[in-house]
């Protein structure tokens, strides 16, 4: 695909991840493959084909080699700058929602091989497109494996509720009792959520050691990560949970 008259090619930045030089060209976003595009191409595709309205759609190879996928208009908070109304609990209770949606209509596909579903891998607010305060997709990709539904959740709870970075005035407390209404917004089983715990210290710690090997590898955002030091502070929110166990285990048991 060539770029059409009129449309010219503005650079997409925000957020660690420019590895694959995004640019948006019309309505579509143009970026370099990376070792996972084939996978995340069937993806996207297969949401697309099942349905899903919260992943853009694949859209495919421009004349340059980029990967081509739908441009979702809309909000992407990076950083401190997150909306209050994106906090909402009816927002966030979407979000979980959707993750179970998408597990759903994975487990059993051949894209799940033999785990129980794809996971997106990296849910957060920074690839999250919101509109008037509410969640309308997931974007950015790259990370979609085979997995399983409580690590894909772990994480996101992590993410959307910046535990062990953002104290709020109620506290851990208030923090643990999210966690538990995102986990039944999602449909977590009782044994899944006494497990969930152990898993979000695993995944702060899995995180770190990937954002530490894409340094090494000289990525250029494993660096820029690392030069911030993205890879202790994760170190501390690992810290930030031990310390608050007790409490996150009462209310998750």
């Amino acid at each position: 695909m060539t770029k059409k008259p009129g449309y010219a090619a503005k650079p997409l930045d925000g957020g660690w991840g420019q590895d694959n030089a995004p640019e948006k060209i019309g309505d579509a976003v143009h970026r370099e493959l990376s070792e996972n595009s084939d996978y995340v191409h069937k993806v996207l595709t297969f949401l697309d084909k099942s349905g899903y309205k919260f992943a853009p759609k694949y859209l495919g190879i421009d004349d340059q080699s980029r990967e081509m996928v739908e441009y979702i208009a809309g909000y992407v908070p990076h950083g401190q700058e997150i909306p209050p109304e994106t906090w909402s609990l009816s927002t966030m209770e979407s979000i979980f929602k959707r993750i179970r949606d998408l597990h759903d209509l994975t487990a059993g596909t051949e894209l799940a091989d033999k785990s129980e579903c794809v996971c997106h891998g990296d849910l957060s607010y920074a690839n999250t497109v919101y509109r008037n305060g509410k969640a309308v997709a997931f974007i950015d990709w790259d990370w979609a494996h085979p997995g399983s539904r409580i690590d894909d959740v772990g994480y996101a709870l992590l993410q959307y509720l910046s535990l062990g970075e953002y104290e709020s005035d109620g506290g851990p407390e208030e923090r643990a009792d999210l966690t538990l209404k995102l986990s039944n917004a999602y449909g977590l089983a009782e044994e899944q959520k006494r497990q969930l715990f152990d898993r979000m210290l695993q995944s702060l710690l899995s995180t770190r050691d990937k954002q530490l090997e894409s340094a090494r590898l000289g990525k250029p955002s494993g660096i820029r990560l690392a030069e911030a030091g993205v890879p202790e502070h994760m170190l501390k929110r690992h810290k930030w949970l031990k310390h608050n166990e007790r409490t996150f285990r009462q209310v998750l048991k």
